[in-house]
């Protein structure tokens, strides 16, 4: 770094050596210690010593969120990394009526009222998307202000929107009983069968392998999830997630059966042997949900995690305690299980008015 000097034209100058080798000057007609006070506020704000964008209000939202990304999201496992991406782009391709994104914007313009009519737009999305949609806005903003690039926050009150899904849904025992009696024959039969009868999470049951199926001791292992849109092995969801599973009379025949025409160490490979990808997952579904009309001429429509809700409900329906299913589905908090029992045990006192006012009112 070059010692302050005046120029000729009267200015102060003070020079820096910037990452790259070049080097950048600061001016001041008044003193060198208003020039080197420029100076350290600009290192302040660029600390890497790089031309960048500004780490002021003027830096624009998309600018700023992809460098909260790097800050606060950069050590995310790539499939959560991807959601993030994926959210923040989307809020930032938002369009107002003026034809401006909220990504053009920059952060020191964004207003309460615009966030609002943003999470406005959520209505109609399902309560969990609404509220990651809002949780997102909040972090960026929130991290903005932190950083002091603005002084006010306009994401501390986010409208309330109502959603259309509360939650995933279980199955019917009708529906239930259909892929029963239908699952042979299908790629995706077994899985769905997995799902169903074993709780298993979509990473978990497409990550299993025939080492973990102990058919003597009847008895599933998870101790392993997969990140089916990259194809890697990672750690389970939580540490009670590594869990064991009893194989119930429903797996049993099913699972002895694919033992016995098993090829590789995964239970559902591809036929190359590797894993599933999510688009594979996902048009095995559909092309099995198809198959069940054709074969049954009723329409089921049902995604992997409806499955697994399947379990706890039958769980709930045979009288088995919320530890032990707690325990069985591998959630890390049996507040996660007991919300599951209390939803259903509502349902089950509402079923049971309507019966019962059923049967008064044919009675009288």
């Amino acid at each position: 770094m070059a010692k302050a000097k005046k120029r000729e034209d009267g200015r102060y100058a003070v020079s820096l050596s910037l990452a790259d080798g070049k080097r950048k000057y600061f001016y001041s007609t008044v003193s060198r210690h208003e020039a080197e006070l420029k100076k350290a506020e600009w290192v302040k704000l660029h600390p890497d010593l790089t031309e960048g964008e500004k780490l002021d209000g003027r830096i624009t939202v998309a600018k700023w969120a992809e460098k909260w990304m790097d800050s606060y999201k950069g050590s995310l496992e790539p499939s959560s990394r991807r959601w993030y991406l994926s959210t923040v782009k989307g809020l930032c391709e938002y369009t107002f009526k003026t034809g401006i994104t909220l990504g053009s914007m920059r952060v020191a313009e964004v207003r309460a009222a615009h966030l609002s009519e943003i999470v406005n737009s959520f209505s109609g999305a399902s309560k969990g998307a609404i509220q990651n949609r809002k949780m997102v806005l909040r972090s960026i903003f929130s991290a903005a202000k932190d950083n002091g690039i603005i002084n006010v926050d306009p994401a501390v009150k986010l409208p309330n929107v109502k959603g259309t899904y509360e939650g995933h849904k279980a199955l019917t025992r009708h529906e239930a009983q259909l892929i029963a009696d239908n699952y042979q024959g299908h790629r995706f039969g077994l899985p769905a069968m997995l799902m169903m009868w074993a709780g298993l999470r979509k990473q978990e049951c497409f990550s299993l392998r025939w080492e973990d199926v102990d058919l003597t001791a009847g008895v599933i292992h998870i101790t392993h999830a997969m990140d089916v849109r990259t194809g890697r092995e990672k750690a389970t969801k939580t540490e009670n997630s590594v869990r064991d599973i009893p194989i119930f009379a429903a797996l049993k025949l099913p699972l002895q059966r694919a033992y016995k025409s098993r090829s590789g160490a995964l239970v559902f490979p591809r036929e190359d042997g590797s894993l599933w990808s999510e688009q594979t997952i996902l048009s095995a579904l559909e092309s099995f949900t198809k198959m069940l009309k054709d074969r049954t001429g009723e329409d089921i429509t049902f995604r992997c995690h409806d499955l697994r809700d399947t379990f706890a409900t039958m769980c709930y329906d045979a009288g088995v305690d919320v530890q032990t299913t707690a325990k069985w589905m591998g959630h890390s908090n049996v507040m996660t299980t007991l919300k599951i029992y209390t939803k259903l045990s509502a349902e089950k006192h509402e079923e049971s008015v309507e019966r019962m006012n059923g049967f008064i009112s044919e009675a009288l």
